[in-house]
């Protein structure tokens, strides 16, 4: 019997082990976008990082494969468009201790390219993605001047043959909330209904609902409604006049005025992520701080700095409760 407990006890600690293993990798990172680190003019775009305490970051690739956020001292620059050039990237992630969280292709919709050009494009990118080991591919989705109907219909056409691009590459697509169209549930619930969301899912940006002109208590509802879809997240954050944020406002309404830290802002994203996180959640949270061009170095520096403290607490606190 003795034996036999302490088998018992044995196989209960190596679940446990498993288990705690499991949930210390099951956990939310923050990254930034890499266009935000150009303003406190390091040398590279890996020394400023590194100074901000970020170690993962979100490239934005142009339909021409080329990376043009990526900056190194001697200005040369980073393209995914052959496999010598994917090499030095890897390499040089390698090197600087540094993860890709996602690629970002924006993909217009207004006719400059067809489906089957968008097709090719976000391939050759997940293809890429897969080799580096990177998660996710960010799509914002741009049009202007078209009926709602017609908005809806496009990006079913231009999204739609991305899927099996998921399903082969192990790459997940996500759509964003961007701009004019989708910022509205009606417009943006029947898109994201059309697509499996293991391959096509949503890149949250909340922010940019209240850029909008969502009120305030809106924007928890809209948060809440969207998080089972959630594969992404970018975080921003805005504070308007009091007066302004539980009423209806013009559509990006005075946003560069009030663009705000995120801990300082109007949004409660201990709440909002928290939404995220009980609708299943951990992958990245990455910042798009619109508010840094009002900061200059060093103040600038500290404003980063406290923007990834202030989600890595939430990140904690989260965590926390899991447990």
């Amino acid at each position: 019997m003795m034996k036999y407990s302490k088998a018992v006890l044995g196989v209960g600690l190596a679940l446990l082990v498993l288990v705690q293993l499991i949930q210390a990798k099951d956990v939310m990172k923050v990254g930034i976008r890499d266009g935000y680190l150009k303003s406190m003019q390091y040398k590279d775009v890996w020394t400023a990082a590194r100074a901000i305490g970020v170690n993962r970051l979100e490239i934005e690739v142009t339909s021409e494969l080329k990376c043009p956020n990526l900056y190194e001292a001697d200005g040369k620059l980073y393209h995914i468009d052959d496999p010598a050039s994917i090499d030095r990237l890897k390499k040089t992630i390698k090197k600087q201790k540094l993860s890709i969280n996602a690629f970002a292709t924006v993909i217009p919709l207004s006719g400059e390219k067809t489906p089957q050009q968008i097709q090719q494009w976000v391939t050759a990118v997940a293809k890429v993605a897969q080799q580096l080991k990177v998660p996710v591919i960010m799509m914002p989705l741009i049009a202007r001047g078209i009926e709602d109907d017609e908005f809806i219909k496009r990006a079913k056409e231009f999204v739609g043959p991305l899927a099996p691009v998921a399903s082969q590459t192990g790459v997940q697509l996500t759509i964003e909330n961007l701009g004019h169209y989708l910022n509205r549930q009606e417009i943006l619930d029947p898109i994201l209904k059309s697509f499996d969301t293991k391959q096509v899912g949503l890149t949250l940006d909340i922010c940019n609902m209240y850029w909008f002109g969502h009120p305030l208590s809106r924007i928890y509802e809209l948060a809440e409604h969207f998080a089972p879809y959630v594969r992404y997240v970018h975080v921003k954050n805005i504070k308007y006049p009091e007066e302004q944020r539980q009423i209806q406002r013009a559509e990006g309404w005075e946003y560069l005025k009030y663009a705000e830290p995120v801990k300082s802002g109007d949004l409660d994203f201990k709440k909002i992520i928290g939404f995220y996180y009980q609708a299943g959640y951990r992958g990245d949270l990455t910042l798009e701080d619109d508010s840094l061009g009002k900061f200059r170095m060093p103040e600038l520096r500290e404003i980063h700095r406290q923007d990834v403290q202030y989600l890595r607490d939430i990140i904690a606190e989260l965590s926390s409760k899991q447990r």
